[in-house]
């Protein structure tokens, strides 16, 4: 169940650490993986059928890597008024 005290621990949680994950792991956590992340991207795009235009929800674990790099590639509008 959420409560406000969850939900601030949480937020907390990623605050203190969103930084050291990038740093150890890049923006991009998958356990199975291409060799080039934007092989991975291409791949997970093609797969969901993203097209142009559409919205997406990253509700994943992580950092949200992917959907950032996703959006940054024109797939979300507006990405840059989103990050």
């Amino acid at each position: 169940m959420n409560t406000p005290l969850h939900d601030d621990a949480v937020k907390d949680y990623y605050d203190d650490w969103n930084e050291r994950y990038i740093e150890s792991f890049g923006d991009i956590f998958q356990a199975a993986r291409a060799m080039r992340d934007d092989d991975l991207i291409a791949h997970v795009v093609r797969m969901a059928g993203i097209q142009d235009g559409m919205r997406m929800l990253d509700a994943g674990c992580g950092i949200c890597g992917p959907s950032i790099r996703i959006a940054h590639l024109g797939y979300v509008p507006d990405a840059q008024e989103q990050f």
